[in-house]
């Protein structure tokens, strides 16, 4: 059986701090709000915004709009911030860059403040714009994220690839306050920035993706560190009335390598390769814990993977070994990084003098 030299990263949680310009997705021309990652589900994530405090703002420009309606109040506020970011302030500037982020925070679902996001690389703050002027200078407000507020955020594409409407955005923001409910979190409903709606897009082109942000109660936030709290993070097996499992620490990061693959990546001319060393502790430090990642050495190939010495001949039905040169590479390297292994091997002889 022929193996191809491939890993598997495995991490229960990862943040990093972004300075502007921020970018989403694949979209490296769309400017956006930059954000610390404190928690990563599959179902929805849990970010930090307005980080910068005195170093920047996430501006928007906003119009408050009256209609049950959202497209139709939609409709209005675009018009109302297109007039602003294309000239109607007191400078007379065109600020809209060629992406854009547009946003709706919901008031009551018959209230709406729409928003246009104003790139915080180019205006890292509200004194750095020009004041709205002409027909909607009364309307329309600049308005920015409140500092180190903490959102759920869950994404989507719309069912058509095309721009979402609002009943895409409420069935998602069911789905988020659904889950936050069962994870122990609570959402901020009296703050003005409780639900927010968020359409991603390029002037022109359709609007690409969407999320929806729901801001969570500082006080539950804890539980972000909490063992406890870590559903997504575990799967729970009980056998005889006994759980035999426990929660992946929010630290963890894990790599796995083939067999035959580990000692040449741990190793380069005799010593621990430099390259290697340095990404283990890469992501020691963005994982946030002490502990350095773990590798697992054999994912399929430790069906055929057995530990006996150099000069034993393979057991039939074995393919790879596993000797103490190699644990040397292994142990030689992995202090490096404060991290660990896990070998995998078969238990096709269950007599064997070496796993005694």
């Amino acid at each position: 059986m022929n193996l191809f030299c491939v890993f598997l990263f495995l991490s229960a949680s990862f943040s990093s701090a972004n300075t502007p310009p921020c970018y989403q997705r694949e979209f490296s021309f769309l400017e956006t709000p930059c954000y610390t990652l404190l928690r990563s589900r599959s179902d929805y994530s849990i970010r930090r915004y307005g980080i910068g405090e005195s170093q920047w703002q996430d501006v928007f420009s906003s119009v408050i709009v009256a209609n049950p309606v959202w497209a139709n109040a939609n409709q209005v506020a675009v018009e109302e911030n297109n007039g602003y970011i294309h000239g109607m302030n007191s400078r007379n500037l065109s600020i809209l860059p060629e992406t854009a982020l547009r946003s709706t925070r919901v008031l009551d679902y018959v209230n709406w403040r729409i928003m246009q996001y104003l790139p915080a690389s180019s205006y890292p703050s509200i004194s750095s714009l020009p004041t709205p002027t002409g027909p909607q200078a009364q309307n329309l407000k600049l308005i920015s994220l409140p500092i180190n507020s903490t959102f759920a955020v869950i994404s989507f594409k719309s069912a058509t690839g095309k721009s979402a409407n609002d009943g895409d955005f409420r069935k998602f923001a069911i789905e988020l306050n659904t889950s936050l409910t069962r994870d122990g979190y609570t959402s901020l409903i009296d703050d003005s920035w409780w639900e927010v709606w968020h359409s991603f897009f390029k002037k022109t082109t359709e609007m690409t993706f969407n999320e929806v942000w729901i801001r969570i109660d500082p006080s539950t936030t804890h539980l972000l560190s909490n063992p406890d709290n870590s559903a997504e993070d575990s799967i729970n097996i009980t056998m005889n009335d006994k759980p035999v499992t426990s929660p992946l620490p929010g630290d963890f990061a894990s790599f796995s390598y083939e067999v035959k693959c580990a000692p040449e990546m741990f190793l380069y001319q005799g010593s621990p390769r430099t390259s290697f060393v340095n990404l283990m502790n890469a992501l020691r430090t963005a994982s946030g814990g002490l502990q350095g990642p773990n590798i697992r050495i054999g994912g399929n190939s430790a069906d055929e993977s057995v530990y006996i010495p150099e000069t034993t001949p393979l057991p039939t039905g074995d393919t790879y070994r596993i000797s103490d040169v190699d644990f040397a590479s292994y142990l030689a390297a992995v202090p490096l990084w404060n991290g660990s292994i896990t070998p995998g091997v078969n238990f096709r002889d269950p007599n064997s003098a070496a796993l005694a």
